[in-house]
């Protein structure tokens, strides 16, 4: 068996905390509205810490398990214009997790499988001494199955499924309200829970230069921020998260990469979309594109030239629409002095971009229509001094399912 195949990072312990504490006190004041926070009191203490093992059973076989855990204690109060009184908002959460990953190489193939173990209680409590628990237990499995082929190896075909759900919104409990302007606010849902969903890809790489890969995409309960419109005729409205979200999406990409002449390497990516969104009694369906291109060009002086263009279609989200826009923006980076000065200037915003966007409420009672030419170009200029470098550092890996958390819930 080829050196290709065989499993040669050692087996390791890592150890990870964090510990973070913050405090923070908003004022915002208006004469002619009411019902709205004057100040805003908040204190957040958090803890988190994590736990990494690998363990080589062969020279084709490895274990790799791990423990996460945190602890969250948030306190909110607010004080609200021309009335004598104030609301306050306990929060307490936990979360412990564990996992495990078997990586395996069957001299062609790749295996990955893995499985984590998730436990959430939320805890909180108001001003009105209500008191909620929620406990939530879940198990995410993920499977990843790769074959190799080609000259060298370089061409592959890969296969991913992954049943995961999004962590505790702690940010977006708290039902107390935060003043946005005079004619509207945003709240948030102390009953919101973790969405659900899977997700599953596949993946052709021909020799690392074309990449065709199929996603799809399917998750219940989303988050979304809903737009709601006061009954007293005041004209105000306000935002609130609700559990009610549910997205397929079916995503076809396509990338290209190539180095063209020693001095000019191109970047190219073309994606498709198709979607389908509900929330409350609303049905909507979407499809789009995105193009982007790249290039790089070395220069005489070892000067590199970076530019980047893109586009992307018209969209439509839950109670927001979005016109097409575009962009331009290059970059120069000059090494001096036997690389240890780099020399940076950017620019962005080449050609000007006129961006529209719509919002509105689920009854059509609220629509909001905005403009705005992006026309300034913003100019970067930067000096790097690299005292030392160091290669062959080899970042942890996470597991999939972490790995696609982020990329669903956006």
């Amino acid at each position: 068996m080829s050196d290709q195949f065989k499993i040669k990072s050692p087996s390791n312990l890592r150890l990870w905390n964090d510990i973070n504490k913050i405090y923070t006190h908003e004022y915002s004041y208006n004469d002619n509205t009411l019902d709205y926070c004057e100040s805003n009191l908040s204190k957040n203490l958090s803890i988190k810490g994590e736990m990494e093992y690998d363990k080589i059973i062969s020279m084709t076989h490895e274990i790799n398990v791990g423990m996460q855990g945190y602890y969250l204690n948030a306190y909110k109060k607010s004080v609200y214009v021309d009335q004598n009184n104030a609301a306050d908002f306990y929060l307490k959460g936990c979360q412990g997790s564990a996992y495990m990953i078997y990586n395996a190489n069957f001299y062609y193939f790749l295996l990955s499988a893995g499985l984590r173990i998730q436990y959430d209680r939320v805890c909180h409590s108001s001003g009105d001494k209500s008191y909620y628990r929620n406990d939530f237990l879940r198990f995410c499995p993920n499977v990843t199955l790769k074959y190799l082929f080609g000259k060298n190896n370089a061409s592959s075909i890969e296969a991913n499924i992954t049943k995961d759900g999004g962590e505790i919104p702690f940010t977006m409990l708290s039902p107390l309200p935060k003043q946005v302007d005079a004619y509207s606010y945003s709240v948030g849902n102390k009953y919101l829970k973790p969405w659900k969903g899977y997700d599953a890809n596949l993946s052709l790489s021909l020799r690392d230069e074309l990449f065709i890969t199929y996603m799809f995409t399917y998750g219940e309960d989303l988050i979304n921020d809903l737009t709601y419109v006061e009954q007293d005729g005041s004209n105000v409205s306000y935002t609130k998260p609700i559990n009610d979200g549910q997205e397929v999406r079916h995503c076809f990409n396509i990338g290209f990469n190539r180095q063209l002449a020693q001095w000019c390497l191109i970047n190219l990516d073309l994606s498709a979309y198709w979607a389908k969104y509900s929330y409350s009694d609303v049905q909507f369906k979407d499809r789009g594109f995105e193009a982007y291109a790249g290039g790089t060009f070395n220069l005489p002086l070892s000067i590199r030239l970076l530019v980047n263009a893109y586009y992307i279609s018209p969209y439509q989200r839950v109670e927001y629409w979005h016109n097409r826009s575009y962009g331009i923006h290059t970059k120069v980076v000059c090494p001096l002095f036997k690389q240890k000065i780099h020399l940076s200037l950017e620019c962005r915003n080449i050609i000007s971009n006129l961006n529209e966007w719509k919002t509105w409420d689920q009854k059509h009672s609220y629509e909001s229509f905005n403009k705005h030419m992006t026309n300034g170009r913003l100019y970067n200029a930067s000096i790097i001094f690299v005292f030392k470098s160091k290669e062959g550092l080899k970042n942890h890996q996470r597991s999939r399912s972490e790995e696609h958390t982020s990329e669903l819930q956006s």
